[in-house]
């Protein structure tokens, strides 16, 4: 919050006459500049009675004191006008809880006026975060304050004043003033001063110059401290001390004399204006809220009766009433209709609202599968989805709106059609999943909370734990000493719900749909997937230690992965064979850094999944699951039967080279592949807007958005190995 500027305090002098040197002795010298400045102390601020209702916390003062250190001095608070300056506090302190300064005058006019004694009362003016009332305790500029400063107010049976409490206060400048409101503050009988010549060191005090001797630093204490009362202040807990001030006429007076009745009163209608616009506001509030709730006209009457009589006595509401008064209606509204189905003349038995029909009736009509607990609720079919959106939407003109009084259900058409459409989808995911979801396999999906670059983690940096000696200092282990990161994708669009639509009556086009959105969405992925091992020609994307996913370079050189050879997948397991043995010999990394490379131990573990273009899927169906039930019976003795195991092919629908393939191990061994969801792994389906929606009355169209968040990426390349042959 920027700081404010506040009115001033002001304070009233201690003393009518100051000892100083005879005027005919240092007027001539600071008129001829042999005065280079002079300075003296005050008091500005604290140790009288206030006349004016501003408060400062106890906590507060010793650094508000403290804050008026470098501001200038000026007069009459004009921070405007340069030439109202006439020097600068050099140093503020509280003093038991009165402010005191050190003040520099370094004008001529202003030590001329010190002099001839015009310059002996004192106020200050601040900066402030925010301003609370003590009667309250809620800021003082908020529609919840309607209390006024210096008024009387009944607070546990006694009379007390509203005093404004200032917040986060700050020094902003100390004046020379002829009005004061603040007693006791002023400079002190003996105050101390010092005149210094310029050019020389000496300094010049009353004291000295009655035996006419010049020397060098000399001050004279004070001999006296005036100990008037202390003005209120509050303690930690915000709470005033003491407070017995009254709003009599001498405090008007003196309120009036300075000018903060107009102050006041300025304020106070700011926060009248204010006020007015939050009234306005509420009432905008009002009217577009109670559009939107789909309440019958009765139900909206209702809900808007309190409220408009809060509005016209100029007292605002907060949203979150208006929202829970909606939902209390429409929850009275639930509880009173009857059991009847979605159709005109339809009922059934049962407690199920009226919404709750319609849905399971919505979702029998596009072929989605119905909530739980509502599989045995007995409605009429709906004709089609023309029927669903009259019900619905009371539209039966076709205007593009959404008329209450004449629709038979409370519900929002858009939003309640995108959650059948969301059932659809995932029954459709879970059909397509047999044939698109290869990549499940070789694949480790983890949840995000926010869209930052997924940072990907390798295991297997450890190793084994090396040993502790006795006493001996524990070694930092280097967990995820390299991280591979992926940025995420955002996919989709929307598709229009439009009223030719609802005209042509295209039940089908509704329910295909989200089969098309799940379709889209599952290639997606898969099409992600697929490119990790044929981009850069084959290569992969670049990792971490500058090498290539996919390359025959020695693990002993920085970026080495020795997972890339050029030998066809052929009719037996010699191939095979090469591969995984290579994979099982394959070091872990301990560290990415020269002296490291190849130094870890092997991964000891076998690839599990063998993935093949079509072109390859019958060779690697012959060559793998004939040993899944028997392997000593299938094999040849001639041959290995360390592939005895079960090895699984996997087709993957992008490849089109037709000889290439890859081997994975399991990736609840050795994570490789990882896929990112912050939303759930399924595209989104959701309304974008309802029936009262500008495109609706502008385009005739409701719109269903779809939107997808993936982040495809690797993090390690350890286990995954490719074998890219020419032809």
């Amino acid at each position: 919050m920027s700081k404010k500027v506040l009115p001033i305090l002001r304070s009233l002098p201690v003393v009518e006459k100051l000892d100083l040197p005879p005027r005919a002795e240092i007027l001539p010298k600071i008129e001829n500049g042999e005065i280079d400045h002079l300075d003296f102390q005050a008091r500005v601020y604290g140790t009288g009675k206030n006349h004016n209702p501003y408060q400062f916390k106890e906590a507060d003062l010793a650094s508000f004191a403290k804050s008026f250190e470098g501001q200038p001095f000026l007069r009459n608070h004009d921070t405007y006008d340069i030439d109202a300056r006439d020097g600068t506090v050099i140093d503020s302190a509280l003093e038991g809880k009165a402010f005191k300064q050190t003040i520099r005058l370094t004008t001529r006019r202003g030590m001329v006026d010190f002099v001839e004694g015009k310059i002996d009362r004192f106020s200050i003016g601040w900066y402030y975060d925010d301003v609370m009332c003590s009667i309250c305790k809620q800021s003082w500029f908020s529609f919840e304050c309607r209390h006024s400063p210096g008024r009387v107010y009944k607070v546990d049976q006694k009379d007390i004043m509203c005093m404004l409490i200032f917040i986060n206060p700050s020094g902003k400048e100390t004046s020379a003033v002829n009005t004061p409101a603040v007693e006791g503050t002023g400079i002190d009988k003996l105050q101390e001063y010092k005149l210094e010549v310029l050019g020389d060191v000496t300094a010049e005090t009353h004291a000295r110059r009655a035996s006419n001797k010049l020397m060098k630093g000399v001050q004279m204490k004070p001999k006296k401290k005036v100990t008037t009362p202390a003005a209120p202040v509050l303690d930690e807990q915000g709470e005033i001390e003491e407070l017995t001030n009254e709003f009599t006429d001498e405090t008007s007076a003196a309120l009036d004399l300075q000018g903060a009745d107009e102050i006041i009163a300025n304020l106070q209608q700011q926060a009248a204006e204010a006020r007015a616009l939050h009234v306005e506001q509420c009432r905008s509030l009002l009217e577009s809220s109670l559009a939107a709730s789909r309440l019958p006209a009765a139900s909206q009457k209702a809900v808007r009766k309190p409220f408009e009589l809060m509005l016209a006595s100029g007292k605002p509401f907060l949203a979150t009433e208006l929202q829970e008064a909606i939902k209390d209606k429409r929850e009275e509204l639930s509880s009173l209709q009857t059991v009847e189905g979605p159709a005109r003349g339809s009922s059934i038995g049962g407690m199920f609202t009226g919404r709750e029909q319609f849905e399971a009736a919505l979702a029998d009509l596009l072929g989605a599968p119905r909530e739980e607990g509502q599989e045995k609720m007995k409605v009429r079919r709906l004709s089609g989805i023309r029927e669903a959106y009259i019900l619905a939407t009371g539209d039966d003109q076709f205007m593009g709106g959404y008329y209450p009084e004449f629709a038979l259900v409370t519900a929002n058409f858009p939003g309640i059609v995108a959650n059948v459409m969301n059932k659809i989808l995932t029954k459709a995911w879970a059909d397509f999943e047999e044939h698109y979801g290869w990549w499940k396999q070789i694949t480790t999906v983890e949840h995000f909370n926010n869209l930052n670059d997924a940072s990907w983690i390798r295991t297997g940096t450890i190793a084994s734990l090396p040993s502790v000696a006795e006493r001996g200092e524990y070694t930092e282990l280097p967990i995820g000493d390299i991280r591979e990161t992926s940025s995420w994708g955002k996919y989709g669009g929307y598709v229009p719900l439009t009223i030719e639509a609802v005209l042509r009556d295209d039940t089908r086009a509704f329910a295909r749909m989200p089969r098309e959105v799940a379709l889209a969405g599952i290639r997606n992925i898969s099409e992600q997937i697929a490119a990790i091992f044929t981009s850069n020609s084959g290569a992969g994307p670049t990792m971490a230690d500058t090498g290539a996913l996919f390359n025959s370079t020695a693990q002993t050189t920085a970026g080495g992965h020795i997972n890339l050879l050029t030998t066809a997948l052929g009719t037996d397991y010699t191939a095979w064979n090469a591969v995984a043995l290579a994979m099982y010999k394959k070091k872990l990394m301990v560290k990415n850094a020269s002296g490291y490379y190849g130094t870890g131990k092997p991964q000891a573990l076998y690839p599990t999944f063998c993935l093949v273009p079509a072109d390859l899927a019958q060779q690697a169906n012959a060559l793998f699951v004939p040993r899944w039930d028997a392997p000593a019976q299938n094999v040849p003795a001639t041959q290995s039967v360390l592939w005895g195991g079960r090895v699984s092919p996997v087709t993957v629908p992008e490849w089109t080279d037709a000889t290439d393939w890859a081997a994975v191990i399991d990736p609840k061994l050795r994570p490789g592949i990882m896929l990112g969801e912050i939303f759930g792994v399924l595209p989104q389906i959701f309304s974008a807007s309802s029936e009262i929606d500008p495109a609706m009355f502008a385009n005739d169209e409701s719109r269903i958005k779809v939107r997808h968040f993936l982040n495809v990426g690797v993090a390690d390349d350890m286990p995954l190995h490719k074998s890219n042959v020419a032809g």
